[in-house]
């Protein structure tokens, strides 16, 4: 497969029940930690990066992507309690920064793209884009919370959150189950780790 030497824009182009979510990734991101594809490991760069590595780093791209949305959404409105804008800011936060080694491995993995979309595997199911990943925000839910107010829209948002970290690790375990790229796995793990030391606080915050 012919490599691109001067710069690689890959846009993700994803409807999401009428909403078009757009990711443009460049080959002049640089890597911010270990984990990204640039580093040097002599047992990460023999490990083989599979189809199902690939399929991982897409669809977190779209949940981090939609995460860090709504988290936005959030934090435009008025009388926020400041527990819940404290827990938005350092979710969006966090989503935005891991988006910047998901794009980055994203670019250097596209030889294992699978050329149409996985039957069977983690992202079966997801469609050719991953319109269908469990847990991502449809429009009607987008703009419920973009018109709510105060605590209905702490609430809403919580219980967002709490949906997509549901398919998120859904397909964390799924994925880990398949033997993964080390990267993978660490990134995987991570995120698992993450989203349950999460939900204590959004189950409270999705109870009002």
């Amino acid at each position: 497969m012919r490599r691109i030497v001067v710069i690689i824009a890959v846009a993700l182009t994803v409807l999401v029940a009428g909403a078009t979510i757009t990711v443009v990734v460049s080959s002049r991101l640089a890597p911010t930690s270990a984990a990204t594809p640039a580093a040097s490991d002599g047992a990460e760069d023999a490990h083989p990066v599979s189809a199902e590595d690939y399929c991982y780093v897409e669809a977190m791209i779209f949940y981090r992507v939609a995460e860090s949305q709504v988290a936005t959404m959030l934090l435009a409105k008025e009388g926020i309690g400041a527990d819940a804008r404290a827990f938005a800011e350092a979710n969006g936060r966090r989503a935005d920064a891991e988006l910047v080694d998901l794009r980055s491995w994203y670019v250097s993995w596209l030889d294992a793209r699978p050329a149409e979309p996985p039957l069977d595997g983690p992202c079966a199911g997801h469609g050719a884009e991953h319109v269908q990943m469990p847990g991502i925000p449809s429009r009607a839910e987008r703009d419920r919370l973009i018109a709510a107010q105060g605590a209905a829209a702490v609430q809403l948002y919580a219980t967002l959150v709490r949906a997509q970290n549901a398919g998120m690790v859904a397909l964390i375990a799924s994925v880990l189950e398949s033997g993964p790229h080390p990267r993978v796995a660490s990134s995987a793990t991570a995120a698992q780790d993450q989203a349950a030391a999460d939900d204590a606080t959004l189950a409270r915050l999705s109870a009002g």
